[in-house]
């Protein structure tokens, strides 16, 4: 406990004195952290639509090789019912 107590007398008196150097350090450096920040951010987003774009071919060419599949299984059109031609 009188450790953190003294931490945090230590931590107050160095922001008090060096107040100034800290503010101008983050205004100088805030707007390149915002900058890299929002390069990532374009980079996220895309490979997330590179991400789905790959994931709708791969659902689509899956839907029509199933629908193949299935249509060709039959062995045909299915039988009709109701009324048979004379």
């Amino acid at each position: 406990m009188v450790g953190f107590v003294i931490g945090a007398l230590v931590g107050s008196a160095a922001a008090y004195v060096w107040h100034d150097k800290i503010r101008s350090y983050v205004e100088r450096q805030l707007p390149v952290v915002r900058d890299r920040a929002a390069e990532q951010i374009g980079t996220i987003g895309q490979r997330a639509g590179d991400a789905l774009t790959q994931a709708k071919s791969r659902i689509d060419s899956t839907v029509r090789t199933s629908q193949e599949r299935l249509r060709t299984a039959g062995g045909g059109s299915p039988p009709r019912t109701g009324s048979h031609p004379s």
